[in-house]
């Protein structure tokens, strides 16, 4: 086996130690719990615009909210290259490592956001038609904003001490990435409202802005990588 593949493995098996059990169980139950709240909120107020409604919420708040604090699980109280370093200190490269373990973050924050996207959608379209068409759309739209989101932390994550750098991450996710421009269109969140019906980001298609979150997804884990380091 190629040291790039036992790397990403062994990354991987790290993460997963780190995520996997009663601390991803605790988040998702609090994802979907809060996603079922919403979800019947918006029915109780407006029944046929609750599905998007309620969906709106979820992708802007619940899903970056649910990305970065699997991202924190995983990496701890550390920059990423830092809890790259146990592994990499047998002679593989941490930037290996560390795409390992941004996969493992973007398998469990995909699992959690699909998840929570099930059960709002459940929730709130009642017994109006058109549920199974929006869940399929609905879903992967979920599963590629979480991995975007999870890139942008762990690239944030490679920055400051003890990988302070995802709060910068998410303090611009929160409070510049939702405009039209830009500087909107380097985040997730702009991009996630084009798919879902909102208003576009410079004017893109919701194609192309499928087309940059992908970009987005590839470049940022790449970039954290890089920042990770050899």
């Amino acid at each position: 086996m190629s040291s790039f593949a036992t790397g990403m493995r062994l990354g991987a098996r790290m993460g997963a130690a780190r995520l996997f059990g009663r601390p991803l169980l605790i988040l998702a139950l609090l994802a979907l719990s809060t996603s079922a709240v919403v979800a019947m909120s918006e029915r109780d107020r407006e029944l046929l615009a609750a599905p998007s409604r309620a969906l709106g919420v979820v992708l802007a708040w619940i899903l970056p909210l649910v990305c970065f604090a699997i991202v924190s699980l995983v990496l701890g109280r550390a920059r990423l290259d830092e809890c790259a370093w146990p592994i990499a200190k047998y002679g593989i490269a941490r930037r290996v490592v560390s795409l390992g373990l941004i996969a493992c973050s973007m398998l469990a924050a995909t699992l959690v956001g699909v998840a929570s996207v099930l059960v709002t959608l459940s929730l709130s379209y009642a017994r109006m038609p058109g549920l199974w068409r929006d869940l399929v759309t609905s879903s992967w739209i979920a599963a590629l904003g979480a991995c975007a989101y999870v890139a942008l932390f762990a690239l944030g994550a490679g920055f400051l001490r003890l990988g302070r750098g995802r709060w910068a991450a998410l303090a611009f996710d929160f409070l510049i990435a939702g405009g039209t421009g830009a500087v909107a269109a380097a985040g997730p969140r702009a991009h996630l409202r084009s798919l879902l019906g909102g208003a576009p980001v410079l004017e893109l298609s919701q194609p192309q802005s499928s087309v940059w979150l992908l970009a987005m997804t590839i470049g940022f884990a790449l970039l954290a990588a890089m920042r990770a380091g050899d």
